[in-house]
């Protein structure tokens, strides 16, 4: 099991491509800050740990590029060097997951993160990706940023998107894909549909412009503090309040978009499975699979939206 700190996989055959400080440090000047950071690194060949200054909750391990930091992470924890609260960068990803399996832009600078959390003794799938995304909001809300949760699995800042959560269960495990635009993010001309949030980055958003190894350090730090004392005792259901605290557009009128045309309603909270509850015709009901999209007073009737729906 690897220590409590940052480490640099120098070699992970299969899994990512060699990686050293030096080159860390000239894949991008945030990821140059980490290394001066967190440095001096010690050791050769297969890792390289951090001998700096740093609060660090769990191991923290950067690969070189590799298909997906889940994947990397998945590995590492097969081979019981990755425990729990323990997570894995990507420098870059060739073949980042998003939510439906939709590629994940993960140029460098950017966090690419697989965060690894013990199963709740009360597993609720609809609720696993929104907890990790409080936990990204509440620790971005600490660098100074202004969150909101949109539901399913992404974290806002001033309406745009800027990180999104993937979450994966196997063997008693959740592993949490995390990427953050911590540097860049994609124009609004890459919107993937016309009714998609556009994104942006945090760069001169966050106190001291973090990187992304300070990033996770500091998310890693807070869900361990927060969440793996309580996780025991405090169903995750119980966290229903301080989502809904966050939950992007609540009261407002939204578009939900399925395999049919988009039907209006009104976002009413979260159910206590992680549905979001949606006002329509007078009746609650939960949604569980597909997108919504945010209705503004000027909006025309959804009769005008159709043929724009997507496939969920």
């Amino acid at each position: 099991m690897l220590d409590n700190g940052l480490h640099i996989l120098g070699r992970a055959e299969g899994l990512a491509r060699p990686l050293d400080p030096d080159a860390l440090a000239a894949s991008h000047p945030l990821w140059a800050s980490d290394v001066e950071r967190f440095g001096p690194f010690r050791g050769e060949g297969d890792i390289f740990s951090a001998s700096g200054a740093g609060d660090w909750a769990a191991p923290v391990v950067v690969c070189g590029d590799c298909a997906s930091s889940l994947d990397v992470a998945w590995a590492l924890r097969e081979q019981d060097l990755l425990p729990p609260w323990g997570a894995v960068l990507a420098v870059t990803q060739h073949r980042g997951r998003g939510q439906l399996r939709r590629p994940w832009d993960s140029p460098a600078g950017n966090m690419h993160a697989a965060w690894s959390w013990p199963l709740p003794p009360d597993p609720l799938p609809g609720l696993a990706a929104l907890l990790v995304g409080l936990a990204l909001a509440e620790t971005l809300e600490s660098l100074g940023a202004d969150t909101a949760l949109k539901w399913p699995n992404d974290v806002l800042v001033d309406g745009r998107k800027v990180g999104g959560v993937l979450v994966e269960e196997r063997a008693g495990g959740l592993m949490a894909g995390i990427g953050v635009n911590l540097a860049q993010a994609p124009p609004d001309s890459a919107l993937r549909d016309g009714w998609a949030v556009p994104a942006a980055s945090l760069k001169d958003r966050l106190d001291n412009d973090p990187g992304p190894a300070a990033l996770c350090a500091a998310l890693v730090f807070w869900g361990v503090s927060r969440y793996k004392g309580r996780l025991s005792i405090i169903r995750p259901k119980e966290y229903i309040p301080a989502l809904e605290r966050r939950l992007a557009w609540k009261g407002d009128r939204v578009l939900v978009h399925g395999s049919g045309e988009p039907l209006e309603a009104r976002i009413a909270g979260l159910a206590p499975d992680g549905g979001l509850l949606l006002e329509r015709d007078g009746r609650r009901e939960p949604l569980y699979s597909g997108s919504i999209s945010h209705i503004s007073d000027d909006v025309p009737p959804p009769s005008r939206f159709k043929g724009r729906g997507s496939s969920a």
